[in-house]
Order: structure tokens, then C-alpha cells, then sequence
């Protein structure tokens, strides 16, 4: 990946992303970006050393390395930017629209966007399952499947997949997840499979 390089001067210029209270992120502060004429969100790592940045880094290369093979709704980190000489996050093209989960939470919404938004899920999960049957890229899937990870551009009718460098890809290890934690509430269901 190629990087992008901020002194501490310029980086303190940048501004937050302001997310809605539904979206929650704790593995990185957001903040607005612009590069080379586009916008971009700045996603500055917590975690900048170790195991766990170790796997972000290789996570990043993977998803760069199969760019070719991977959909244009993926919304994939580009670069990485470095800190005054140091790694410390990445930008991904900033997706136009509005998150999943207040478009499906909206009560005064309609069934019928919600249903289309939801059928394209599916659409994009065969398509995946496609990749994975006909690319060299045989272990990737969308590891923090949820709502708030998917922007629903209404105006274009498109949906777009954020979020990626949690993904499963290659040998990496899987992030923890929204839904897939081993404290979730689920664990404490009798009767559940294991």
C-alpha cells in the first residue's frame, strides 16, 4: 500500500467525523480527510503496536494485494498514513449515504427501501460466496457483519460495505465482532447450540 505522510502540524488540522449515536467504534478515532481531490475518512488507529496492529497491518495488505478481485461496493482502505514517521491508521474512500441501521430503524421509513436494502445483502453475500468459489481468493468473508457496517445510498440505490480491515481475509486472525463475541449475550441461553 502506498502511504501518505502528515506532520503533527498538519494532523492536528484534521476534524473529526461526526457518527450517529446508532454507530459505535472502538478501535480508531475518525476523521475527515481529503486527498487528492477526494474525500476520505482517516480511521487513526488505538491500537499501533503488537499482535493486534501486526494483523491490522496484514489485513490491509490482503485486501490490496486481491483489489482486482473484490466488488466495487467494497469500500477497501487505500493508503496508509503515517504520523510524523509513524504508521498509525489508514483512509478509505468516504461512502456518500446514510448507515443501514438508521435507514432500517427509521419509523417512519419505508418497508419496501428496507426490503430492497436488506434483498442487496443478500445479493452481496452470493456474490462473495461466488469470489470465494472462482478467485484465488478462497477465505474471504465480512467478519463484523452488522447493520452500522453497510451505507445505504438512496439516491443511487446502492449499498456499500465499510468497515473491511476487520474483515477475514488470507491467514489473518478474525477481529472481534459486533454479534460474534465470546461475552454476547447469547452465551447465556440455555439450550443454545454450541
Amino acid at each position: 500500500m502506498k502511504i501518505i505522510s502528515l506532520s503533527q502540524r498538519k494532523f492536528k488540522e484534521l476534524t473529526p467525523l461526526e457518527l450517529p449515536k446508532e454507530v459505535f467504534n472502538t478501535e480508531a478515532k475518525m476523521f475527515n480527510f481529503r486527498y487528492k481531490n477526494e474525500d476520505k475518512v482517516f480511521k487513526k488507529l488505538y491500537q499501533q503496536s503488537g499482535h493486534i496492529f501486526a494483523n491490522k497491518l496484514y489485513t490491509l495488505e490482503m485486501l490490496d494485494v486481491n483489489r482486482n478481485y473484490l466488488p466495487d461496493y467494497f469500500f477497501e482502505p487505500d493508503y496508509l498514513v503515517s504520523v510524523g514517521g509513524t504508521i498509525e491508521g489508514f483512509t478509505i474512500p468516504y461512502a456518500s449515504g446514510t448507515t443501514l441501521s438508521i435507514l432500517l430503524n427509521d419509523k417512519k421509513g419505508n418497508p419496501a427501501i428496507s426490503l430492497f436494502y436488506l434483498k442487496k445483502i443478500g445479493e452481496l453475500l452470493n456474490q462473495l460466496k461466488y469470489i470465494r468459489k472462482t478467485t484465488p481468493l478462497k477465505d474471504l468473508y465480512i467478519n463484523d457483519l452488522h447493520e452500522a457496517n453497510f451505507i445505504a445510498n438512496t439516491d443511487k440505490g446502492e449499498l456499500y460495505v465499510i468497515d473491511l480491515d476487520s474483515c477475514k481475509i488470507g491467514i489473518n486472525t478474525a477481529c472481534p465482532a459486533r454479534y460474534l463475541t465470546t461475552n454476547a449475550l447469547l452465551n447465556n441461553v440455555k439450550g443454545k447450540i454450541k
